[in-house]
């Protein structure tokens, strides 16, 4: 699919609660043909696994559950090369993906399905803004968990679509307080505030460290550290691509450094612009863009890192403090790492020997799967099942469906 990651769109209006009219609700059946390449998913293509999503497909011989479309008004639609009368995928990608690449092999599947696939169940919305739509993208519980760097990707699209970083937060809050900054508890906090002014002093009193004076700084900073601070993320979502490159790692301690060094060359007048790029030769690293301490700063970030050193206090590895833990255990699913925290912290935690115990044989069992799955002699709906009971980014409910599925 083309991405508008790559098109820097803008929507001035303002906005709102995502409260689509009455009309919008209720499956309809529509052409795949008449839903449109272009995407505001924030998935990269390295993480869609489209080909299990295929297997899935053909277990079931359809789209079982129905996708989410918007239709964009006509202005909009011009800003996104959308064709007149064409839909955009809110949420479905994968299936709708894996759709189309099944109709454009229809001599590797069955007719039965790719008949089936010529249209599939959606539900459509006709009223909304792109930042209403953009919202709908990530407020949703997907089968495959959106990634850190997919969510700094979306902050950084919106800020160089001229969004304000209060306006991110707002739009943004439940998913970077959640998956990015782990504190689920706050999310629940400032959605219980509905004066308006207040809402928006909590939020930017807990989010203004992490959005602006890091992700946003790092854009203000140049294309090259901002590209760096992806990869980072990439990095640690095992989603770095052959051909990214990461120079040295950027999390906030790196960021950090960089604004001092820019506030010097404000100072002295030496700064240019962002920081663009680098190049490496005998001669050793130049740096192009920046100022005179900035320049300095990003060739010694690159020198740590290839040399295996820190840059002062690393915060990516430094011991949580107490409140740091009482802050994020309730933040995870598994009862079993809940109680490992709440025993770090002194809570009395009854068998939590016996749940080490099943949280062990469930491991075994995965991976035994994972050996044996393909080789496995049973029918294909099965064989589906286990890849998905093995792949950590299926959503649990999913598989509780495709059993229920099979035993019908």
């Amino acid at each position: 699919m083309s991405s508008v990651a790559q098109k820097e769109v803008t929507d001035t209006t303002q906005a709102k609660p995502v409260k689509p009219a009455a009309k919008d609700f209720g499956v309809k059946i529509i052409p795949l043909s008449k839903i449109s390449d272009v995407s505001i998913n924030v998935r990269f293509a390295n993480n869609l696994d489209i080909a299990t999503m295929k297997d899935e497909l053909a277990a079931k011989g359809r789209v079982t559950d129905a996708i989410t479309l918007w239709l964009p008004a006509e202005n909009v639609a011009k800003q996104l090369s959308v064709k007149p009368g064409e839909y955009v995928v809110i949420r479905g990608n994968r299936r709708t993906i894996a759709s189309k690449e099944i109709l454009s092999e229809p001599d590797q599947w069955s007719a039965a399905l790719v008949d089936s696939l010529q249209k599939i169940p959606a539900i459509v919305h006709d009223n909304l803004t792109l930042t209403e739509a953009e919202e709908m993208v990530l407020d949703h519980n997907s089968m495959k968990r959106i990634a850190k760097s997919e969510i700094v990707q979306s902050v950084f699209r919106r800020y160089l679509g001229n969004k304000a970083e209060m306006d991110i937060i707002l739009e943004m809050h439940r998913i970077i307080g959640e998956d990015l900054v782990g504190k689920a508890d706050k999310v629940k906090e400032l959605e219980k505030i509905h004066d308006p002014k207040k809402r928006r002093d909590f939020a930017r009193k807990w989010l203004h460290t992490f959005v602006g004076n890091y992700l946003i700084r790092a854009c203000k900073l140049g294309p090259f550290i901002r590209e760096q601070v992806l990869f980072h993320f990439k990095q640690g979502d095992g989603l770095l691509e052959d051909n990214e490159i990461v120079h040295f790692k950027g999390n906030t301690s790196a960021i950090q450094a960089l604004s001092t060094a820019k506030t010097e060359d404000d100072k002295d007048g030496s700064w240019e612009s962002g920081v663009t790029g680098i190049t490496v030769n005998g001669e050793g690293i130049k740096v192009t863009g920046g100022g005179n301490a900035t320049k300095q700063a990003v060739i010694d970030l690159i020198n740590s890192h290839k040399n295996g050193k820190k840059t002062k206090k690393d915060d990516e590895t430094r011991p949580l403090s107490k409140k740091e833990l009482e802050d994020r255990k309730d933040s995870f699913q598994s009862v079993t790492v809940v109680n490992a925290l709440r025993m770090a912290l002194g809570y009395e935690v009854p068998n939590l020997a016996d749940e080490d115990v099943k949280a062990y044989r469930r491991a075994t069992v995965e991976n035994v799967l994972r050996e044996y799955a393909d080789k496995i002699k049973v029918a294909p709906e099965v064989v589906a099942l286990l890849k998905q009971v093995i792949d950590s980014n299926v959503n649990v409910t999913k598989i509780v469906e495709t059993c229920r599925e099979l035993s019908k």
